[in-house]
């Protein structure tokens, strides 16, 4: 999910950061998205504006983003336990907001 939302901001043109657990992960979904039928992107070029990386070594680059999208599992804790350490990286004042269809989104607040 998370690599189609880059995606869709690619497409409006913004710079995207796509962090998964792993670089190599997040690489693998912006594959996807290269393959996918119908295309998600409107040209394949777009995809230059999206830089993969791990959690582990992306996080701390949130300081310098405006937005920030978490689509993780749908398991509460999980997300929480995320969002958690966004928190303590975030630029202050930037957006934050969650990629849930089914959990309370202020159970993960």
């Amino acid at each position: 999910m998370g690599a189609q939302i880059a995606g869709h901001l690619a497409n409006a043109g913004l710079p995207v950061l796509l962090l998964d657990l792993t670089k190599e992960v997040a690489e693998r979904g912006l594959w996807s998205l290269e393959k996918a039928s119908p295309a998600p992107l409107f040209s394949k070029d777009r995809t230059r504006l999206i830089e993969a990386g791990g959690f582990d070594d992306g996080l701390a680059r949130l300081a310098d983003s405006d937005w920030t999208v978490e689509a993780v599992v749908e398991n509460a804790d999980i997300k929480r336990s995320l969002l958690e350490k966004v928190d303590k990286v975030r630029k202050p004042g930037s957006l934050i907001t969650t990629n849930t269809s089914g959990l309370n989104v202020a159970s993960i607040a």
